[in-house]
């Protein structure tokens, strides 16, 4: 036999070889179902043009109730319920959008519809998502119950039977309340900006008066002076860990939610306020907070903002602190409560 015999036929047994183990591959019925497990609810190429999600929850109690409607108005999102609009946390919208649009493993359990209302997959029992564009609905998803485990959820297209089941990472986004969806943060970061703490110059407090019942002067300054601080108050040891970490707790306030109950020009928020002097490039924040309302809760209004937010109490008390915290050797135990 030739050598160009020889290679031919080597070259032959390969292909043949090789063909086979792909063929292996293809039709095992397992591998098949490993395949055919692994799914993404949302093509990612729509995440950019998605304007519009919907949560319906169902209604078990005969009460009425109301969708939250996520919504981008001129490139920017809005959380509604009842029609009602105030600003909404993009990077939360965009992390339930990235777990839509991810590729994971969905087992299909049944493509059975009679059993949809027992995994609370029917129309009536499911949790609701809808996802659309300015041109259409891309996604209508429907949530239902866990496993035995508590792990896994099961869920299913609409208008289809199919049932998938797969690791629960959506829950703490379907089952939210509005006010997660919501920015809350007192101090909301433009694309432009960088508000970090080591670019605080300057804070200047207004305080409430229920904290100066003495008669004291009922105003502070903190100025930074290299890695130290000034003041417009005197204080034996000044503690400038405990300063650099009151910077922080007013930079990362959270309100607890929005309320239309009064207006950003209310008099009543000239009761205290914080302004924080940011530098590079220099930036002016104000938070201005009225007096303890019916609620247990403070008014607060934030410079370019037109929404009211609502402080809670503890916080309230973390913003607005007298001289006397700032010694090293104040005991917070013994600290007056507003």
């Amino acid at each position: 036999m030739t050598f160009r015999k020889k290679t031919y036929i080597l070259s032959g047994l390969i292909a043949i070889l090789f063909i086979t183990f792909i063929l292996t591959i293809v039709l095992d019925p397992e591998r098949r179902s490993e395949r055919a497990s692994y799914y993404s609810w949302l093509d990612p190429s729509y995440i950019r043009e998605i304007s519009e999600i919907i949560i319906e929850k169902p209604n078990f109690f005969n009460e009425e109730s109301f969708p939250i409607v996520l919504k981008k108005i001129d490139g920017t999102w809005f959380a509604s319920i009842d029609d009602m609009y105030f600003p909404a946390f993009e990077p939360y919208i965009q992390g339930f959008l990235a777990i839509l649009s991810r590729r994971d493993k969905y087992e299909i359990r049944s493509s059975n519809a009679s059993v949809h209302e027992q995994l609370h997959l029917s129309e009536d029992f499911a949790v609701k998502v809808t996802l659309l564009t300015e041109e259409e609905s891309v996604l209508k998803v429907l949530f239902g119950k866990k496993d035995d485990t508590d792990k896994n959820i099961f869920m299913r297209l609409q208008n289809q039977n199919e049932i998938r089941i797969g690791e629960d990472i959506f829950s703490s986004f379907i089952n939210s309340d509005i006010t997660a969806w919501y920015d809350l943060r007192l101090f909301p970061q433009k694309p432009d900006e960088h508000l970090a703490a080591e670019s605080v110059q300057r804070i200047t407090v207004k305080m409430p008066q229920e904290l100066y019942e003495d008669g004291q002067e009922g105003l502070q300054v903190f100025s930074r002076n290299y890695n130290d601080w000034d003041t417009n108050f005197d204080i034996d040891n000044f503690d400038i860990p405990k300063m650099e970490r009151y910077v922080n707790t007013l930079l990362a306030a959270l309100a607890v939610t929005f309320t239309d109950m009064v207006s950003i020009d209310d008099p009543l928020f000239d009761y205290s306020s914080i302004e924080v002097e940011f530098g590079f490039p220099p930036v002016t924040k104000q938070i201005r907070v009225g007096p303890l309302n019916e609620f247990g809760a403070y008014y607060t209004s934030i410079s370019d903002s037109e929404y009211v937010y609502l402080l809670p109490q503890w916080l309230y008390g973390m913003m607005f602190r007298r001289n006397e915290y700032f010694d090293v050797n104040f005991d917070i135990s013994q600290q007056r409560i507003p």
